[in-house]
């Protein structure tokens, strides 16, 4: 009787455990800083002409992109681009200034007061 009661006293506790886990695994979250050592005028020279991508993004083997531009067709809003006179621009593209945190030491995020923001 006493290993009956064991018995059933283990499986309850197993079950119990299986249950307490039941809900799947926690969210993980990772973050990764990058820093390049350089301007952002070189940086953008170097990726701006789209029709060089393998040149620099070792995942592409080639690009079929027309011109050198930074569009194929379609239209863009709402972005921080130069120019704002070309035709994919449409409504809300600004080429002001981002004002980044700070440019010179690799901080590019936006400042509050951005107008890309």
């Amino acid at each position: 009787m006493r290993f009956v009661s064991a018995f059933i006293m283990m499986l309850a506790a197993s079950l119990a455990a299986s249950v307490a886990h039941a809900h799947g695994p926690t969210r993980q979250k990772a973050f990764e800083t990058i820093t390049i050592k350089a301007s952002p005028d070189a940086v953008w020279a170097k990726v701006s002409d789209f029709t060089q991508l393998q040149s620099w993004h070792p995942a592409v083997e080639s690009s079929t992109a027309t011109n050198g531009s930074n569009y194929v067709g379609g239209v863009f809003t709402y972005s921080c681009t130069t120019p704002t006179n070309n035709p994919a621009c449409g409504t809300g593209c600004v080429d002001a200034d981002p004002l980044f945190v700070a440019a010179a030491s690799g901080n590019y995020r936006l400042q509050a007061s951005s107008p890309c923001v």
